[in-house]
This record gives C-alpha cells, sequence and structure tokens, in this order.
C-alpha cells in the first residue's frame, strides 16, 4: 500500500508550501486538441480545448466547472485548482479528505496553460495515510513514494465564450475520470484503495457538499464559497462578487458547478 511519507515525499512537500489544510499534485504535459463553434446570428463565439483527446472522450466523468471573473494567466506558474468533497457525505470520517485538483510542481515556472501542462490528480487522506493518484511519472524519481498512475484519470478542459468582442464566459473545467485504470502492477492492498476511490467518485452526486478554491502561489486564494462546504441540489454554488482583495486577480472565482455524466 502507498503510504506518502510527509518528510520524504517531495511532491507533497512542495504542495504544502501552498495550501496548509492539503497535500497532493504533480505535473505532465499532455497533447493539446480543441474545437470550437460560433453563432453568426448573435456575434457570439464559444471555443472549448480539452488537455488531450482522451479527456474529451471520456464517458463516465465528474465535471467540476470553475468559472473566472477575470483572464487566467497564459502559464500556470505555481498556481493550482482544487475541489475538496465532505468527507462524510461520502461515508468517510470527518477527519478524512478526498480531492481532486490540478497544478503545476515542477520547477519549469513558465509550464504552459492548464489545457495542455497540468497534471490531474486525486488525493485521499483517511486513517492518517495519505494517497496521490496521477497522470504521469515523468516528474518523479524511482524513489519516490506514493506514485500510482493512470493515464485516463481525466484532465482540464477550458470553456471561454465571447460576445461582440468581450468574454462573458471562460471556465476552467476538471474532469475526473469515474472508472480510470491503473498503469502498471499494483498489489492487492493498492487495488483495495483503488476500488475505494471508484466507490467515491460513484457516490459523487449534485447534492454533495463541496468546497473549490484557485491559489496562485501561495499568497493569493479564492474559495467558493467563502466559508465551509456549500451543499446544493443543482451542483452550483455562486460566489460573493466581493470577497477576494488579492493582487492576481484571475484567482477571483464567479461560480462553480459540479455536472455528471449522461448515464
Amino acid at each position: 500500500m502507498y503510504h506518502i511519507s510527509i518528510s520524504n515525499f517531495k511532491i507533497i512537500e512542495k504542495f504544502n508550501m501552498y495550501k496548509k489544510s492539503s497535500v497532493a499534485l504533480a505535473i505532465a504535459s499532455l497533447m493539446l486538441f480543441g474545437c470550437g463553434g460560433s453563432d453568426s446570428s448573435n456575434d457570439s463565439q464559444s471555443t472549448q480545448t480539452y488537455q488531450s483527446e482522451s479527456t474529451s472522450s471520456l464517458t463516465d466523468y465528474i465535471d467540476v466547472r470553475m468559472s473566472f471573473n477575470n483572464p487566467w494567466k497564459e502559464t500556470i506558474g505555481h498556481s493550482y485548482l482544487g475541489v475538496d468533497f465532505e468527507p462524510t457525505s461520502l461515508g468517510l470520517g470527518d477527519k478524512d479528505q478526498f480531492s481532486i485538483g490540478a497544478a503545476n510542481l515542477s520547477e519549469n515556472e513558465s509550464l504552459t496553460s492548464w489545457e495542455n501542462g497540468a497534471d490531474f490528480v486525486i488525493y485521499y487522506h483517511k486513517g492518517g495515510q495519505n494517497y496521490v493518484i496521477h497522470s504521469n511519472a515523468s516528474f518523479f524519481e524511482e524513489e519516490d513514494e506514493g506514485t500510482i498512475f493512470s493515464k485516463d484519470l481525466g484532465g482540464v478542459w477550458s470553456y471561454k465564450k465571447s460576445v461582440s468582442g468581450q468574454t462573458p464566459e471562460r471556465s476552467l473545467i476538471l474532469r475526473v475520470n469515474r472508472n480510470f485504470s491503473i498503469e502498471g502492477n499494483i498489489s492487492s492492498e493498492e487495488l483495495e484503495i483503488v476500488n475505494e476511490l471508484k466507490r467515491i467518485l460513484k457516490s459523487i452526486n449534485l447534492s454533495t457538499p463541496m468546497k473549490a478554491y484557485a491559489v496562485h502561489d501561495k499568497d493569493n486564494l479564492d474559495t467558493a464559497p467563502d466559508g465551509g462546504f456549500s451543499q446544493k441540489v443543482d451542483g452550483k454554488i455562486d460566489d460573493n462578487p466581493n470577497d477576494y482583495t488579492g493582487t492576481e486577480q484571475w484567482v477571483d472565482i464567479s461560480s462553480v458547478q459540479l455536472s455528471l455524466s449522461p448515464q
């Protein structure tokens, strides 16, 4: 079983610099492909860009759409996006944690866009142990602990809508595969963790309480909602428009929408 040691797992050590209450996330490079369309009747155009073809072709997934008031930066830098789900609603203890997210934890501060540069991650804390599943091994050394890999775990995709030269809608969407596969051989104990994570993903619905956050470096943070977890029957959280007072305006979240793939 992968027991991630905070003292020797450099991914977690670096991530703790940015978020005291969470651990996790790594980095990968995936192929970029996009699709777009326009509607000349109202002079509007929408563009969707996916992290990879496999991300866009998933059929059993959860999307968490994070909409922003301002354009995000062209490069990720030391930023991350994440969503925590309220643990007791998932059948976990109140001190456990289940999160999904995307980040840049490489040494390259100029890493390219969210759609083709961010590693997508599941972070799971249970019973004092930490588990991380992510999509690429290229930034890890053989001695790194806690490295469970999945090429079809999910990814980030973006949506932008332009009307008469303005962009009233801009979103980064975290898409997680509820039936992800594992790369390489794993033990029976590790398989139990993977199956437990799949059970948790299957249990998430539109009324599951959640909390989303966008962070630039470690000093610029916006969360939605502002307080604890928010539970909505339609899966949507509208953030307070006046809650962010930092210097990196792109992290200012306007709303978060949870949605499920058609079944």
